[in-house]
């Protein structure tokens, strides 16, 4: 029940390839030792983009503040960056998406906020389920296990095909590949 109230939004990075390494790698600055397993998302319009936050926009706290009162309601968008003078710890509307990745790009690769949070819609996405995601991606060896069962829950959900639903390969040099 705990999580129950972060089911209005769908907390997403996009990923880019000069940056990948520092959510997903293991190097300085990442978040996790060994790979990962995620979805590709549709874009817009099949999904909705609330904002961009150039880095960690920390949208579970903001639902928190949300829900008991503190802070208006606005999908874990909070304060709405105005470059060039605040452009960290705010975020950028959807039709600001290379504002927010401009801005993402002065964080040194060091730093632990080196990616992007995009907030989702999550409602919007469920409601187009299957149509709002595009496949599943795994990382390395170890978590092609986990992918492959969840693309194979994925696909006996929806009665698709491989073919309709890929399960990829996300390589840091190469990009995604068939899995």
């Amino acid at each position: 029940m705990w999580c129950g109230k972060f089911s209005s939004i769908w907390p997403a990075s996009l990923i880019n390839q000069r940056y990948n390494a520092a959510l997903y790698a293991g190097g300085p600055g990442a978040r996790r030792a060994e790979g990962a397993v995620g979805f590709v998302l549709a874009p817009p319009p099949v999904n909705h983009f609330f904002c961009i936050y150039p880095s960690d926009g920390n949208s579970m706290g903001a639902i928190e503040k949300e829900h008991k009162g503190h802070i208006p309601a606005a999908h874990a968008c909070g304060d709405t960056c105005r470059p060039p003078d605040v452009t960290t710890g705010c975020s950028y509307p959807p039709h600001e998406l290379s504002a927010a990745l401009a801005a993402n790009a002065h964080f040194s690769f060091e730093s632990r906020f080196k990616y992007n949070e995009v907030i989702v819609d999550a409602e919007r996405m469920k409601a187009a389920l299957p149509h709002s995601l595009l496949g599943i991606f795994y990382l390395d060896e170890p978590t092609r296990v986990q992918a492959t069962s969840l693309h194979q829950q994925f696909l006996a959900t929806f009665g698709l095909h491989a073919a309709e639903f890929p399960l990829m390969h996300l390589s840091l040099t190469a990009g995604f590949r068939p899995g």
